[in-house]
């Protein structure tokens, strides 16, 4: 497990390279209030517990219940940075993986 912190007080627990938990304050309101997300997929049961465990210890012990649970590509996107490029495509670079997207419109 790798916890990633941004500037902003955004945290993302990731899990054998993919981010499947987060602490975002921007998207409170929508979890009524609750700043804690999960990741819908269901991945292995090792990362379910790496999920419950990180919320436990660092929130509280009834935080995987509060946790909202949002789709994977929303994790995803929270690792992306990315623009248009002089050639006028749109492409996102993952920060954790360097792997980068081209966006076809």
């Amino acid at each position: 497990m790798t916890e990633l912190e941004f500037e902003d007080g955004t945290l993302v627990l990731v899990s054998y390279e993919t981010p499947v938990a987060a602490r975002v304050f921007e998207f409170a309101s929508e979890n009524n209030g609750c700043a804690l997300f999960r990741t819908s997929k269901k991945w292995s049961a090792t990362t379910t517990r790496h999920i419950n465990k990180w919320l436990r210890s660092n929130f509280s012990e009834d935080a995987p219940k509060r946790a909202g649970e949002m789709p994977q590509d929303w994790f995803d996107n929270l690792l992306s940075v990315g623009g248009i490029g002089e050639d006028g495509i749109h492409r996102c670079k993952n920060i954790l993986t360097g792997e980068v997207t081209t966006l076809n419109h």
